[in-house]
């Protein structure tokens, strides 16, 4: 596969998550204020016995009540399939990696990367490390000119982001998603909208802000290596191949 092949499909991938994610993004926008709005009026009738004063009444609340299980079903479909892009993409940036260093690449591969994810321990190291790998590859140009120094950042490239990026990723990867094992626990178990119920409303908005910094986290980790991508394959094909790498890879 060659690199302009490459650079294809991963435009193609970020593209796909970024719709996925403005969708679902606009789902926890919707859903988080109404959790929280939901708790506020379970405290009011539960401290004063009635909420005529919380405007549970207007319309705007009631649109929000009825949609409110339709927008959960959305923004899980709408995150799985993001997902499944970003893996997808993972998959093609760690090719990349490996076509633009043949010498030294990714220590590890596609399949790795992208399974990493899935497995038990391994899921919160693994990841973070694959990701600063395709940074690392991607970021750095090991054929810079004597003068800048070998592996010296590509210009208005900032490697440094991404390796606080990372673990961000990952952490509210991992946080999310131990909250919504949670909630789905809880709810399992036939919870009335209690006090109890108030502190799984605001596990529900709290889930939804991590997965909120989770969108903004992986676009600002996409974005910035997607422009490292852009600019090394232009590099190549003005420079040519660099030595172990075919010119008709290009």
């Amino acid at each position: 596969m060659t690199l302009e092949t490459l650079l294809w499909r991963l435009t193609l991938m970020r593209r796909g998550w970024l719709i996925l994610a403005v969708l679902c993004g606009l789902t926890y926008l919707i859903l988080v204020p109404f959790y929280l709005y939901t708790a506020w009026v379970e405290y009011v009738m539960a401290a004063t016995g009635v909420a005529t004063r919380t405007g549970v009444n207007s319309w705007l609340v009631q649109v929000v009540a009825h949609s409110a299980g339709r927008l959960e079903v959305l923004s899980i479909a709408f995150r799985v399939l993001g997902a499944c892009f970003w893996l997808a993409w993972l998959w093609y940036a760690v090719c990349f990696a490996i076509r633009l260093s043949p010498d030294a690449p990714p220590r590890y591969g596609p399949w790795i990367s992208v399974l990493c994810w899935f497995v038990p321990v391994v899921q919160y190291i693994l990841p973070q490390v694959v990701m600063i790998d395709i940074a690392r590859i991607t970021v750095r140009d090991d054929r810079s000119p004597p003068d800048e120094g070998d592996g010296e950042a590509l210009p208005n490239l900032d490697s440094r982001d991404l390796f606080w990026l990372t673990p961000a990723i990952l952490v509210c990867n991992l946080v999310s998603l131990g909250l919504m094992k949670v909630i789905g626990e809880a709810m399992s178990g036939g919870l009335t909208f209690s006090t109890h119920g108030q502190h799984i409303l605001h596990l529900a908005a709290a889930a939804g802000v991590v997965g909120l910094l989770l969108l903004l986290c992986v676009d600002a980790y996409m974005r910035t290596v997607a422009k490292a991508q852009e600019t090394r394959a232009a590099r190549l094909f003005l420079d040519g191949p660099p030595s172990g790498l075919p010119a008709d890879s290009l």
